[in-house]
């Protein structure tokens, strides 16, 4: 190794510390945030993934593709009365289609990039619940006589 400041990519190849990354959400944080939200909320990370690297003719297949698996499981929820662990287990799978699949596809198995933060999506994400859960109990409580 030439440069001892190099860092290493995913294809084994070195980067100088001249060179700059991207900054990107990791397929983890892709994962996480489409399995504790939805693969709607991961599919709006990986598009903001693709505009920051010059991609932004593939966003509507991503989110084609996210809404499109976040309909189907509340279509499948609905009619087939899932039980919550199954339904989890469905809500795993899109979130691991997106961040690895999908990456793959979209971003390259072998992108170099640099983490970004993920504290700003995850304040997004608890407040939008948070908002469904508030919702759901004021619903209820409307409907009590």
């Amino acid at each position: 190794m030439s440069d001892p400041n190099a860092s290493v990519l995913d294809d084994g190849s070195f980067l100088s510390e001249s060179t700059t990354l991207p900054e990107l959400y990791s397929p983890s944080a892709i994962k996480g945030f489409g399995f504790l939200f939805s693969t709607l909320f991961g599919g709006v990370l990986l598009s903001m993934n693709l505009k920051r690297i010059g991609k932004e003719k593939d966003i509507p297949a991503v989110m084609a593709i996210s809404i499109g698996y976040f309909l189907f499981t509340i279509l499948i929820q609905m009619h087939i009365n899932l039980k919550s662990g199954l339904s989890i287990g469905v809500n795993f799978a899109g979130a691991l289609f997106l961040s690895t699949v999908i990456w793959d596809k979209y971003l390259g198995k072998n992108i170099g990039y640099t983490k970004r933060k993920i504290l700003i999506p995850l304040i997004i994400g608890l407040a939008l619940a948070a908002l469904i859960v508030i919702g759901i109990f004021n619903s209820r409580d409307s409907l009590s006589f």
